[in-house]
């Protein structure tokens, strides 16, 4: 089964000439397959059903990627090979490091609220 897990941020806000608030909403990563496993370890996104739409805060996303890396380091420190689930966490976490790198959300001083974005799946 395909999946989409869309990622895209809110920027740009301001008011038209009537007062209505608008924003830019740019399109930034697409998990796709990779987004089941991701799903899994980003607590915000534990919830979502297939065509909704989540708000994530961006220290949801590097502390989802700790607890993958800790997962592994635990699957390889005892030697255990599943070797489907070993390579799925470990395309993830590649795919999870990429977005984080590309959006700059490896900032020591990110704090809770500093970045949201928006998270759609579909599959």
């Amino acid at each position: 089964m395909g999946l989409d897990l869309i990622v895209s941020e809110q920027t740009d806000f301001r008011k038209d000439n009537k007062g209505r608030i608008q924003y830019t909403v740019t399109e930034l990563y697409n998990f796709s397959y990779n987004g089941y496993k991701i799903i899994e370890y980003v607590g915000a996104l534990s919830d979502m059903n297939n065509c909704s739409t989540v708000t994530v805060d961006a220290v949801d996303f590097v502390k989802g990627l700790q607890q993958m890396k800790d997962d592994m380091l635990f699957i390889e420190h005892n030697g255990e090979h599943y070797t489907n689930e070993e390579s799925q966490l470990k395309r993830a976490i590649e795919c999870l490091e990429c977005f984080i790198e590309e959006n700059t959300l490896n900032n020591s001083e990110l704090d809770w609220g500093d970045r949201m974005f928006e998270v759609h799946m579909w599959g």
